[in-house]
C-alpha cells in the first residue's frame, strides 16, 4: 500500500510537471536564462552611464545652464539699482565705507576704457567662445571642479555685461568702496574678477602641466596618427 501510494504521488508531480511545461510552451514561456538578461542589462546600463563623451556633455549642458541663472541674477540685480538707485542718491550700507551708488559704464570692468563698445563686444565674445571649447575639451572629472566652476563665472560675467552693452549702450555699475574710492562695479565685475583669481592660484599652486593637455588639440591629432 505504501509503494502504491509513493507512485501514485510521484505520478501526480510528474503530471503537474508536465502541465506547467505544457502552459509554458502555449504561452510562449521557454528556458530562458534570466540572469544573463539582467547582466547584459546592467553592464549595457553601466556602458553608458560610464561613457565619458556622454559625461562630458552632460557637464557642458548643465553649465551652461548654470551660467544662464548667473547670468539671469546679474540682470535682476542691475533692473533694481535702476529702479531704486538711478537719478537718487547713493545709498549708504557702511558709513565712509561701502554704498550703493547708480553708474552708467561705458567702458571696461570698473569704469575703465572708456567708450571702445566694438572692442569689448569682440573681447566678450572671445571670451564665452574660449570658454565653451574649454568645457566642451575638460575632462568629466572631479578634478577640474575648481577649473569649471571658474570658468562658469567668466562665461557669466562676460555674457551678462554683454548684454548690458548690447541692449543700452552701456554697463549698469552699483557697488561702491568709498573707504578706498575702488571704482564702482556690478555682480558680472564679481563673478570675473573672483574666478580670474580662483583660476591663477589653482593654476600655480594646484593643477599642473599635464592637467592642461587637454586643450592641446595638436597632441589629439598625433595620438589618433
Amino acid at each position: 500500500m505504501t509503494d502504491m501510494a509513493e507512485n501514485t504521488g510521484n505520478t501526480d508531480n510528474n503530471n503537474t510537471t508536465d502541465n506547467i511545461k505544457s502552459t509554458n510552451n502555449s504561452i510562449g514561456i521557454s528556458n530562458i536564462d534570466l540572469s544573463s538578461l539582467i547582466d547584459d542589462d546592467d553592464s549595457e546600463y553601466v556602458e553608458v552611464k560610464e561613457h565619458p563623451i556622454l559625461k562630458r556633455v552632460l557637464h557642458v549642458i548643465l553649465d551652461i545652464l548654470i551660467i544662464g541663472g548667473l547670468v539671469c541674477a546679474d540682470i535682476y540685480t542691475k533692473s533694481l539699482a535702476v529702479m531704486y538707485l538711478k537719478g537718487k542718491k547713493p545709498i549708504v550700507l557702511i558709513d565712509g565705507v561701502f554704498e550703493l551708488n547708480y553708474l552708467e559704464n561705458r567702458g571696461a570692468a570698473f569704469g575703465i576704457m572708456q567708450n571702445m563698445k566694438i572692442y569689448f563686444l569682440a573681447i566678450a565674445v572671445i571670451m564665452v567662445l574660449f570658454v565653451l571649447y574649454c568645457m566642451i575639451r575638460m575632462p568629466a572629472d572631479k578634478h577640474y571642479i575648481i577649473m569649471r566652476i571658474c570658468l562658469i563665472l567668466v562665461g557669466a560675467g562676460a555674457v551678462g555685461n554683454m548684454i548690458d552693452r548690447l541692449t543700452t549702450e552701456y554697463v549698469v555699475d552699483f557697488f561702491y568702496f568709498s573707504l578706498i574710492n575702488f571704482p564702482i562695479f556690478n555682480v558680472a565685475d564679481i563673478y570675473v574678477t573672483v574666478a580670474c583669481a580662483v583660476l591663477i592660484l589653482s593654476v600655480l599652486f594646484f593643477y599642473k602641466a599635464e592637467d592642461m593637455e587637454f586643450l592641446n588639440l595638436k597632441k589629439e591629432k598625433n595620438e589618433e596618427q
